[in-house]
């Protein structure tokens, strides 16, 4: 009982009580439980209290005091951020729900479109997979290599266009089922999973169903969650058994490997919150190289002027965060906010907490408004991934975040080209129609008239 008294339990039940306040507080400004502070704060409180209250006690180092403190700060910064983002939109015609009835959801008339490009993807996928096995081998499939390959190249920016339809796709077969668009969905799906980046596959997942409960054909229950909950584990389990199979199925179901797996899950999950708390006290860190942070516009530039020395952001260096030796029980990431601590500092930190707030709350304020285009919905739940996912590590820096964002708007833009379109053409055929009509009419009352005169003539003669 008297290691419940320790200060780094104490700042978890004052991280636990902060994160409830924040979360009651948005919920009353916004009537939702999706808003930014709640998917970024959430997620890594939990973590925590699951760690120092449980983990401790299965080999796996302590959040620290220091860390939960700094934190909290975090936090508390990111969520102001949000309350000035507020204001700028009070006088807006802003909704405290945004939800839409089932029938009056956005966007479903680029369902064909969306099919076509979800195609396109497919198909750059398969050459891609196709180009990449033909270099290093299909034994070499959820490798180093492969992951860098299959996503690098022309075809592997094609490639993303599956983002913003899957989640378009995800929304409409909750709301009436379609062979073509599951069938399309298991496609993408299997496309995102051969690299084994499980960033990817989670984010995937996590803004389809958040863009599915913000517009209402997705209802959360507590039979829902639990089997999130285990599907979680589940993709994470497959994503690592494909690259073990290749050495034969019995082999990835072993009892050695599964154990494996079942501790190197939680050496993930854990691995963010321990390790901003482990290098709080290294003096080697941070690395004070804020060039990490603007890797995307800087490796731009140097794609623009031919440079191909572009700007690593993978941190090499990896740490323990367990006595759990026997498997491994490292981390290279230390969440967002102890990676932007590893690259800024601590006032770098806080800057780009900023920054990051004004990202998230603009987006998410605009999907609050009202007749929004679907657009801004679905940026924000794939944003709103991000900041779920944001107890593991830092995503911002990386070019897929925007490029996927670019995709979202342009898809948008072509949809609504597509219809202006096709309702000037339904405008011209309705003009065309009615000046026939109106000629014919026309035609028919001369006729008749020229025959009311040749009548009388007759009569007269």
């Amino acid at each position: 009982m008297a290691m419940l008294f320790t200060t780094a339990h104490f700042t978890t039940v004052l991280l636990l009580v902060t994160v409830g306040l924040l979360v009651r507080i948005e919920r009353h400004l916004y009537g939702t439980y999706l808003s930014p502070i709640v998917l970024i704060a959430a997620p890594y409180s939990l973590l925590v209290a699951a760690i120092n209250f449980i983990a401790i006690y299965f080999g796996y180092f302590t959040v620290s005091a220091k860390a939960n403190l700094f934190v909290i700060l975090f936090f508390l910064l990111f969520f102001l951020v949000g309350l000035v983002i507020r204001q700028m939109f009070l006088r807006k015609n802003v909704i405290r729900e945004h939800k839409a009835a089932p029938d009056q959801i956005p966007g479903y008339e680029f369902e064909t479109i969306f099919r076509m490009v979800a195609i396109v993807a497919l198909l750059a996928g398969l050459l891609q997979f196709r180009q990449v096995i033909g270099q290093i081998g299909l034994i070499n499939v959820g490798s180093a290599k492969f992951k860098e390959l299959f996503g690098a190249g022309l075809l592997g920016h094609i490639m993303l266009l599956s983002r913003p339809t899957f989640f378009f796709l995800f929304v409409s077969l909750m709301r009436k089922w379609n062979k073509v668009n599951f069938a399309l969905l298991v496609s993408i799906f299997l496309m995102v999973v051969i690299p084994q980046v499980k960033y990817q596959i989670i984010v995937l997942l996590v803004s389809s169903v958040i863009y599915g409960i913000n517009i209402g054909v997705v209802r959360v229950t507590i039979r829902k969650s639990l089997f999130a909950v285990l599907t979680i584990y589940f993709l994470f389990n497959v994503s690592y058994v494909i690259g073990f199979s290749a050495s034969g199925m019995d082999f990835a179901y072993s009892d050695k490997v599964q154990a494996f797996l079942f501790n190197h899950f939680f050496t993930y999950l854990f691995g963010g919150p321990i390790g901003f708390s482990e290098i709080l006290e290294m003096k080697q860190y941070p690395y004070s190289t804020i060039v990490e942070l603007v890797a995307v516009a800087s490796n731009i530039y140097k794609a623009i002027i031919g440079d191909s020395q572009y700007i690593q952001i993978i941190i090499r260096q990896w740490i323990p965060i367990s006595t759990i030796t026997q498997y491994f029980h490292g981390t290279n990431t230390f969440g967002l906010f102890g990676m932007l601590y590893a690259f800024a500092g601590i006032a770098g930190a806080g800057l780009f907490t900023m920054i990051y707030g004004v990202l998230a709350y603009t987006i998410f304020q605009c999907s609050l408004l009202r007749n929004i285009s679907m657009a801004f919905q679905m940026a924000y739940a794939y944003v709103g991934a991000y900041l779920v996912l944001s107890f593991f590590g830092l995503y911002l820096n990386m070019l897929p975040f925007y490029e996927v964002l670019f995709y979202i708007f342009f898809l948008q833009l072509i949809g609504k080209t597509f219809k202006a379109l096709n309702a000037r053409r339904n405008l011209l055929y309705t003009d065309l129609g009615s000046s026939r009509r109106l000629s014919n009419i026309g035609e028919n009352y001369e006729f008749e008239r020229i025959t009311a005169v040749k009548n009388n003539i007759d009569g007269i003669a």
